[in-house]
């Protein structure tokens, strides 16, 4: 899949009236399975992890339950945007390069909020990067 393939199927997404999270999550899943296999796979993984811890915490509803399984899901969304290159480093990434790859928590906060998701899938894409200290451990 080319570059401008990738940015095609963004804008189709982001001209969809009613968001359908599976669907979503689907190409989110294919562009960052083109760009990092890792990527696709460890964004299956964390959501199935926030799933869960939050029904062992047993405090969420039903809906809370399936936004923080497509939050979880869609963590890394901002990945998308980033340069292939720098997501497939063979070695470890320069301070600078850790910037910009920092970046994809604004990328994808940007994306999920331009797409109008539910107010919880915004805070958890913005959010889930954070330590308890407020770094980034993106």
């Amino acid at each position: 899949m080319r570059p401008n393939n990738i940015e095609h199927i963004l804008l189709v997404v982001r001209n969809m009236k009613n968001i359908h999270y599976p669907t979503l999550a689907d190409t989110v899943k294919t562009i960052l399975k083109v760009k990092n296999s890792h990527d696709a796979e460890h964004s299956e993984n964390v959501s199935k992890l926030c799933v869960r811890i939050g029904e062992l915490m047993s405090r969420f509803n039903e809906h809370e339950m399936e936004m923080l399984k497509w939050g979880a899901f869609l963590h890394d969304c901002g990945k998308m945007f980033l340069n292939d290159t720098l997501l497939n480093y063979p070695r470890k990434i320069t301070a600078v390069e850790r910037r910009l790859m920092e970046t994809h928590v604004v990328l994808g906060r940007d994306f999920v909020t331009s797409l109008e998701c539910d107010p919880i899938i915004i805070d958890i894409v913005n959010q889930i990067q954070q330590s308890l200290q407020g770094s980034s451990v993106s």
